[in-house]
């Protein structure tokens, strides 16, 4: 197996599809794979973002992942993160290796200080394995995520819902306190 860039999206509809299948819902994020592929599109149309594929020695592509690079906003440099990896379930172990190992070649050649990986529980059930899978490669939790569905919102703040903008904070007006 290889690892190498890709430049269309179209290859990794097969795979999308089986990280959509094994992907939770129960977070209440509608999963959409047009959507997601438009987004692995623009990282592999940006300079300072790319998809990595794992690519079989007959040419299948078995993996992926989407890197970028972002200036740290607590240090100096840049830092690269991982913006979603999957693996096909016959090729995860070694696969996962391979994508990580060329992530740091690409963070390395970009001139990043670091590279972020993440483990989420709504890519799958295995999220404790891939916690493991990178601590034995040396990497180290820095930081935990939580989320929680806003009821009733299509994602905008808007005017006509009963928001209003508070200096630099956002109310629900119908039950704001009037000082």
């Amino acid at each position: 197996m290889i690892v190498i860039g890709l430049q269309d999206v179209v290859v990794l509809i097969p795979l999308a599809a089986a990280w959509l299948r094994e992907a939770r819902t129960d977070f209440g994020i509608d999963l959409d794979i047009e959507t997601h592929l438009n987004d692995m599109q623009e990282y592999m149309n940006s300079d300072k973002a790319d998809v990595l594929a794992l690519q079989t020695d007959d040419g299948k592509i078995v993996g992926y992942m989407g890197i970028r690079s972002f200036p740290n906003p607590l240090g100096r440099g840049f830092d690269a993160y991982e913006h979603l990896m999957f693996v096909h379930p016959d090729y995860r172990g070694m696969g996962a290796v391979r994508l990580i190992r060329a992530a740091e070649n690409w963070a390395k050649y970009h001139g990043c200080n670091h590279l972020i990986l993440n483990a989420s529980y709504m890519a799958s059930a295995g999220c404790d394995r891939v916690c493991k899978l990178y601590e034995k490669m040396g990497y180290r939790p820095f930081e935990k995520s939580y989320i929680r569905a806003m009821e009733n919102n299509d994602g905008m703040l808007r005017k006509e819902q009963g928001f209003q903008r508070v200096g630099h904070d956002y109310q629900d007006a119908r039950t704001a306190e009037v000082h």
